[in-house]
């Protein structure tokens, strides 16, 4: 599986499972702590599991960046609007003039 996402170009993306604990349902603990420990162990599951050294197109970079690089039409259009943009004032510049 985590392959064939390597091939697209896909992220990785983590949820939590459902945490039912009856500790942490006062005060929404679930969410506070229970979910982002669930997603920690997902992701060092992924990390000590050898997934990210097998694939490492997988981690870091963005696909969008990967996909604008494997196109170079389309990077250069990215490029050249990104210029523009960057040549026009900002908001707050322009009303301070």
């Amino acid at each position: 599986m985590y392959e064939r996402i390597a091939d697209l170009g896909l992220p990785i993306f983590l949820h939590p499972m459902m945490i039912n604990n009856e500790r942490l349902k006062q005060y929404y603990l679930i969410n506070l702590l229970g979910n982002p420990f669930d997603t920690a162990i997902a992701a060092a599951h992924l990390i000590f599991g050898g997934v990210l050294d097998a694939l490492p197109e997988t981690r870091g970079e963005p696909a969008a960046r990967r996909r604008r690089a494997a196109d170079p039409a389309r990077a250069a259009s990215t490029a050249a609007s990104r210029s523009a943009a960057s040549a026009r004032p900002s908001r707050s510049r322009r009303a301070n003039t």
